[in-house]
């Protein structure tokens, strides 16, 4: 293999890695929650926050910088995130795999200690949403005898 060819792959990677800027922090959060990188640029282009391009590359980790009134739109959107997914986690537990309500229950406590630590006001109720899930024909006696005589 000739060497040019390795060596041009490597330094348009370096030159893509140079681009790249590291996210803000409420992107990963809200990415874990389910929301899709669509549906933050299209609100944040009807807030008038930034352009399709921009919300993208936001999205993406391009965007160098945010403005304070975007990083307000993206807190007011993190909070309006993490209402519909505690409603999701608490009213729809039957519907789902446990691991995939233990998932969004862990995106659902990120963002909360996110805006803990931003000393951000939580109007969100969280009571009753890592309560273990409850399986019908289980009891607690039954588990814990099958606990017992498996170890």
């Amino acid at each position: 293999m000739n060497d040019n060819i390795l060596f041009d792959d490597i330094r348009q990677y370096t030159k893509r890695l140079d681009r790249h800027q590291s996210t803000h922090p409420i992107v990963p959060i809200l990415l874990s929650l389910g929301i899709k990188k669509g549906t933050v640029t299209k609100y944040l282009t009807e807030a008038n926050m930034c352009g399709r391009s921009s919300g993208f590359n936001l999205m993406s980790g391009s965007l160098a910088k945010v403005s304070r009134e975007m990083e307000e739109q993206l807190l007011l959107l993190l909070k309006q995130s993490l209402q519909q997914s505690i409603k999701v986690a608490k009213n729809y537990k039957k519907f789902h795999k446990l691991g995939t309500i233990e998932q969004l229950n862990r995106a659902i406590l990120s963002g909360k200690y996110y805006l803990e630590s931003i000393d951000e006001s939580i109007d969100i109720d969280f009571q009753g949403l890592c309560e273990p899930l409850e399986i019908e024909g289980i009891t607690d006696d039954g588990l814990m005898a099958y606990i017992e005589h498996a170890g």
